[in-house]
């Protein structure tokens, strides 16, 4: 017998078992006791309960089973069986023990409940924007819609003078968890802005304003409604870099500017500590000054946010999450932040790009100040299309390294194959004040171009797609011999032309 047999007293089955089949009363009386001439038996039967023996003397019988079933095989479900009474005694403990765990797993579930709440609560609370303005200028973007933050560092300087106030890298992030893509472009501190006074100031000093102020700035100058605005400081960009282990970046060029630090960086594959990262995003002895610096921020906020939402599941992102939170303060909800990183597993660096504003340094020459101010201003023929495909979630990088190609006496012949009106013209006037040199222009022999192709000589490859680039449509075609022209580059206007400026 199992040992949970064991625990049923084997007498007591016994008994009740005898009990139960002597208890023959009225017409389940036993056909031999009938023919017998004996009375009923409910008298000679005693019962534990005095309500049950009253019964049974009136006739009264609750459970009651035939010869046939208890001679058919099933005595285990038998009330004179002992696997009957066991039976009865399984299900009581079976129900009692699936109640506690019940009770259990409840608990476990609240426990885990509060846990959450508490976790999420604490890390809401080192992440909130203290002393802020900023929600005052962000705007909620459109489900599922692409949507924008932007990125505020305060890089501190190698000595008092250089240590001005405001941040020191602004870099603005487009975010689309749909097609799991990342765009970062760099924006630099110095780029001009007219302040509430009216007067031209660098971009930073809007944050005197407040950070709606400075939100605001941004937004105007690239176009789009901000969603959501994060803040870090010197202190906070290195316990940052060192909590994730580092930032792995690919250096365009070599660092080696005393007034932002002292580590020396050479050009290529580098890994930077928080030391090292502060020396590459102040650097500005670089090839294009300001506008090398704003790409290189770029790059390196790309790098560090795909670190930070690298990790594979709710859990390890909490913890990572907790671990950093204390480093940056954000509008962005505790779970928000979550959800954004989980949306975002898998994302390749194909899907990741950086860029910068293009553009030029000098003094202002504005009457409305007294002392002009170093300022930055984005260039009028380059940065238009670098905003485009920033915007349009293409990739602002190409964008950019197009614009710094030279047109300089290119020569180009000019078609019109999409039976445009004007379009020929709108184009042509694009490309010389790129500087090209028009060899030609008119119509296409034939109509029929579904899109605008850029044909190009083998010596002309760079220039064809910066001509594509900045005109924001079609595509390059290298000239085989299927194509007659005058100059370097032939353009054959298709269906896909848009209005140029």
């Amino acid at each position: 017998m199992a040992d949970g047999k064991r625990n049923v007293n084997a007498r007591k089955l016994r008994e009740t078992a005898r009990r139960a089949n002597s208890s023959l009363i009225g017409s389940h009386i036993h056909p031999s006791v009938q023919r017998g001439g004996r009375s009923m038996n409910a008298g000679s039967v005693s019962f534990a309960s005095g309500r049950k023996q009253s019964r049974a003397s009136h006739g009264e019988v609750r459970n009651v089973v035939s010869h046939a079933y208890r001679q058919s095989g099933a005595a285990a479900m038998h009330v004179g069986g002992r696997d009957f009474a066991y039976d009865i005694h399984r299900r009581t403990r079976a129900r009692r023990i699936a109640s506690i765990a019940a009770i259990l797993v409840l608990l476990a579930v609240l426990a885990v409940s509060v846990g959450v709440f508490v976790y999420f609560g604490s890390v809401g609370s080192k992440l909130a924007l203290r002393d802020s303005d900023a929600t005052a200028a962000l705007k909620a973007p459109q489900e599922k819609a692409a949507y924008y933050v932007l990125i505020s560092a305060d890089l501190g300087g190698t000595t008092a003078a250089s240590d001005l106030e405001g941040p020191d890298s602004l870099v603005l992030v487009r975010v689309d968890s749909q097609s799991k893509t990342m765009g970062f472009l760099g924006i630099p501190a110095e780029t001009a802005a007219t302040l509430s006074d009216g007067n031209l100031h660098q971009l930073r000093d809007a944050s005197k304003e407040g950070d709606a102020a400075l939100i605001g700035k941004v937004s105007d100058l690239v176009g789009v409604d901000i969603a959501h605005f994060v803040k870090i400081d010197r202190a906070g960009l290195l316990k940052l870099v060192d909590a994730v282990d580092g930032v792995q970046l690919d250096l365009i060029e070599e660092i080696d500017d005393p007034a932002a630090g002292s580590d020396y960086l050479s050009a290529g594959p580098q890994k930077l500590s928080g030391s090292a990262a502060l020396t590459f995003l102040r650097a500005t002895n670089l090839s294009k000054g300001v506008q090398s610096q704003a790409h290189n921020q770029a790059a390196f906020f790309s790098q560090l946010t795909m670190k930070l939402f690298s990790a594979q599941g709710t859990l390890s992102s909490a913890s990572l999450l907790d671990k950093v939170s204390p480093y940056f303060q954000t509008d962005i909800p505790s779970n928000d932040l979550l959800a954004a990183a989980e949306s975002m597993v898998g994302i390749s660096g194909s899907g990741v790009s950086a860029a910068a504003i293009p553009g030029s340094i000098g003094g202002s020459s504005s009457s409305l100040v007294s002392t002009s101010p170093r300022v930055f201003t984005p260039s009028k023929a380059d940065w238009p299309h670098v905003q485009t495909a920033f915007v349009e979630g293409g990739d602002a990088s190409s964008a950019a390294q197009a614009g710094e190609i030279d047109l300089s006496g290119l020569k180009v012949e000019v078609r019109n194959g999409a039976a445009v009106t004007g379009a020929a013209a709108s184009v042509t006037q694009l490309l010389s004040q790129m500087g090209c040199e028009i060899t030609a222009t008119g119509n296409a022999e034939q109509q029929v171009f579904g899109e605008t192709l850029a044909v190009y000589s083998s010596d002309h490859e760079m220039q064809a797609k910066a001509i594509v680039e900045r005109m924001g449509f079609g595509r390059t075609v290298k000239d085989v011999g299927y194509y007659t022209y005058t100059g370097d580059v032939l353009v054959v206007i298709g269906g896909d032309y848009k209005p140029v400026s």
